[in-house]
């Protein structure tokens, strides 16, 4: 595998981690909650490597709270999808 790759992998699954992380503070304590070493502490990754990634934490936090947006238009598509098939239900 190309050397390019594993660090595009690893560039993505760390990205990946550091939202998740962050959405699991926003879940469990609120969005003014969030902090540099809460996620640090639960993606198991230095937490001054966040700034390699994002500019900022409130950037972090935007991309996290997209996510959010993400999953609600994916879900409201399922739905109209299901009504535009009532037959489907049945």
């Amino acid at each position: 595998m190309n050397i390019e790759i594993l660090k595009d992998e690893k560039k993505l699954n760390n990205i990946s981690n550091f939202i998740k992380a962050t959405r699991s503070i926003i879940d469990k304590e609120g969005i003014t909650k969030v902090s540099t070493r809460k996620i640090s502490a639960l993606s198991g990754l230095h937490n001054s490597t966040i700034y390699s990634y994002f500019d900022n934490l409130s950037e972090l936090v935007m991309l996290s709270c997209i996510s959010y947006f993400n999953e609600y238009c994916k879900a409201l598509k399922a739905f109209d999808d299901k009504q535009k098939n009532p037959e489907k239900n049945l």
